[in-house]
């Protein structure tokens, strides 16, 4: 990626190992059942991104996913 304007003389160097092979995938589903309308829902979720080189692309946004999923655990069980 360019972010902008930078030296032409800094170099940087990057070596990644990679294990190709076929693995499984899961999906991970809840369920908080609502006391008001139990019939009406949510649903949060992420991408699973493995095509090529998107392995890692969904992380900020399981993490931020994890983040709101846990609040609303808390709240279910303080209330």
């Amino acid at each position: 990626y360019k972010v902008g304007p930078s030296d032409p003389v800094l170099r940087a160097t990057i070596e990644q190992r990679t294990n190709f092979s076929i693995e499984p995938i899961y999906n991970v589903i809840g369920v908080l059942r609502g006391s008001m309308e139990p019939d009406r829902a949510i649903l949060v979720g992420n991408h699973h991104d493995a095509w090529v080189f998107g392995a890692a692309d969904p992380s900020s946004g399981t993490a931020a996913m994890m983040e709101v999923l846990f609040a609303l655990g808390r709240l279910r069980q303080e209330h």
